[in-house]
């Protein structure tokens, strides 16, 4: 048995679930060492029923009593496995998540969809360089598909759409030829579906498209760009074998083109959704690198082992996520930003008192930039429609544990003060509604400090001594609403950091 260390992902999809096993020798060399795929297709009753059915649910327990056995084999002892859309939406996913730990000692952990895109999005960034120009990633799943565009390495956009292969299978198609009906109804469905991604889109204008998935990959060697290869897919030989699929059985598909007898059925959705994607972007060529959401939690799993994780980028992703969120309800980017840089000052200048880490500092600029986006639903108690708004968003990298933290710091910024008897908090604990408090009442003076929504307060400082917080106030205008404000705002800061709140400025003596 090897003594290098030895990473296990598990990818639980709607059509299958997959292993991927690495040896590792530093973060950046890999070596496989065992790779399986069990084609157990939770999606078929999830998405017609609801529900993971017994016997779907007998071979997803089998396929994990066996992956504990291979781990066995191979030696691995760092394993995660990740649960996408049919265990998302199954109404049952608990009992049958607790079934697959009972029997294999393998915890399955359901991510959302936007959390699956960065995950997919690290396993693209290992095997292609994307800090340089416009991308967008493609990912097509057979419960969803998630849309990522980047410009020179910064998330832009993020979107998690169901019109996965499984899901318009069952809901449109079967295994006939497909009908004019059918295809006008699909046509249809991802017109609908698509177009309000397809218009955010508008603006970033990619240019490079990067798309991952086993249809893709097998689209990939039948619409190959170069003969022989199949990293790429010609959208234009796609265009006519589309309709080729279409007419055909899956029997036929099957033994015409070598697909294996869940891929058979699924590929004619597939080229169905990328061939309107590509067709609304311009885009002719679609690189397939051959990795996908095993290759992105082992990416993230071996760079913490190795203590090389880049964290500041995975919080820009973050951000750029909450951005996206922002913009979708018109939110005051400005003030958010602005709220977010004074906040963050405040933070790091308070360290010694609130004794809080990073992960704290991005749940704060996350509500920070956030705080004010229940505008769009009214101006009164939008400190609540913020709340319900993150609280019910799929923001990628937030977990929903963590999200409810940041909706709550959100919802405080303004009103009443958070109290263990709240609704909102039930279910948070002693440590998280403490954390609430004291993200909730650097918000509020953070938020203070932009009253007017016009950036007046261009810099704050904070010192600290046994009695005191003293804030140091610059800018170039009269910020004396703004001081009144932070005082207004201050008796749940005194209260928490039991420290008197007092103001440095040009007009602090008003």
């Amino acid at each position: 048995m090897s003594a290098l260390p030895r990473f296990a992902a598990i990818d639980v999809g709607s059509n299958a679930i997959r292993i991927k096993v690495v040896e590792t020798s530093s973060a950046t060399h890999w070596k496989e060492v065992h790779a399986s795929r069990q084609p157990v297709r939770l999606g078929r009753e999830v998405f017609l029923t609801g529900q993971i059915a017994p016997a779907s649910a007998d071979a997803a327990a089998a396929a994990f009593r066996g992956f504990r056995e291979a781990l066995a084999g191979v030696g691995s002892s760092h394993v995660r496995a990740v649960g996408t859309s049919a265990m998302r939406e199954a109404k049952n996913k608990k009992s049958v998540v607790d079934r697959i730990e009972r029997e294999s000692q393998i915890r399955v952990e359901i991510i959302e969809g936007l959390e699956e895109a960065r995950l997919i999005r690290l396993g693209v960034d290992r095997a292609v360089e994307l800090g340089q120009g416009r991308v967008l990633l493609i990912d097509v799943g057979g419960g969803s598909v998630e849309l990522t565009g980047l410009s020179d390495g910064a998330q832009r956009f993020a979107s998690s759409l169901q019109i996965g292969t499984v899901r318009l299978h069952e809901a449109f198609l079967g295994d006939k030829p497909v009908t004019r009906s059918q295809e006008m109804l699909l046509r249809e469905y991802l017109n609908r579906v698509l177009e309000p991604a397809l218009v955010a889109l508008g603006p970033l204008r990619p240019t490079r498209f990067i798309g991952t998935g086993g249809n893709l990959e097998r689209l990939a060697v039948l619409c190959p760009v170069e003969q022989g290869k199949k990293d790429a897919i010609d959208t234009g030989s796609l265009r006519e074998l589309g309709p080729k699929l279409a007419r055909m059985s899956a029997e036929e598909r099957r033994t015409t083109y070598q697909l294996r007898e869940d891929r058979a059925d699924v590929i004619v959705p597939a080229s169905y959704v990328l061939t309107r994607i590509a067709d609304a972007l311009g885009a002719q060529r679609i690189a397939v690198p051959g990795v996908g959401l095993r290759d992105g939690v082992l990416c993230e799993m071996v760079e913490k082992h190795y203590g090389v994780w880049d964290y500041r980028r995975e919080a820009d992703a973050l951000l750029g996520g909450a951005r996206a969120l922002g913009r979708r309800f018109q939110f005051d980017e400005a003030h958010g930003e602005h709220t977010m840089k004074l906040a963050a000052r405040i933070f790091d200048d308070l360290k010694s008192l609130h004794g809080l880490g990073a992960e704290e500092r991005l749940e704060l600029s996350v509500a920070a930039l956030l705080h004010d986006v229940g505008d769009f639903i009214a101006n009164g108690g939008h400190h609540k429609h913020s709340h319900y708004i993150i609280q019910h968003s799929d923001i990628g990298g937030l977990p929903p544990e963590r999200r409810r933290i940041v909706a709550n710091v959100a919802r405080y910024h303004r009103g009443a003060d958070p109290q263990p008897d709240h609704p909102n908090l039930a279910g948070l604990d002693k440590a998280e509604i403490a954390k609430v408090r004291k993200l909730a009442a650097i918000l509020r003076v953070a938020e203070a400090l932009d009253r007017e929504h016009r950036e007046k307060v261009s810099e704050v400082s904070v010192s600290v001594d046994k009695k005191r917080v003293v804030l140091r106030l610059r800018g170039e205008h009269d910020f004396s609403l703004e001081i009144w404000t932070v005082r207004r705002k201050a008796p749940l800061f005194e209260q928490v950091f039991d420290r008197t709140l007092e103001i440095e400025g040009p007009e602090a003596g008003l």
